[in-house]
């Protein structure tokens, strides 16, 4: 039987459904008697959907037109428009303690 380690080791690939039908029946074994580590490949399982959804969702997020156009602006500005304030410059952060 293999051990809570072992079970650890190959929880990824059991959830993503890539280990061999020997080791998927060797880990099922094993988490039909320890809660500890059904425990824990159901909380990879989860995670993994999660991370899932969020990248699904992230690909199809869509940036506002006005987010857009300044970035589109900012990025059209000369060294000089982008440069330190007067004030600010040879400021150090300990200056201000």
């Amino acid at each position: 039987m293999l051990s809570c380690r072992e079970i650890c080791e190959n929880a990824q690939e059991y959830t993503d459904g890539n280990s061999s039908v020997w080791m998927r029946t060797r880990i099922w074994l094993h988490l039909a008697m320890c809660r500890n580590c059904t425990n824990f490949v159901d909380q990879t399982r989860k995670t993994k959907q999660l991370i899932s959804r969020s990248l699904a969702r992230d690909n199809q997020a869509e940036l506002s037109p006005d987010i857009l156009a300044a970035f589109r602006q900012k990025g059209n500005q000369t060294p000089a428009d982008n440069s330190v304030p007067d004030g600010a410059r040879g400021r150090r952060e300990s200056d201000d303690t």
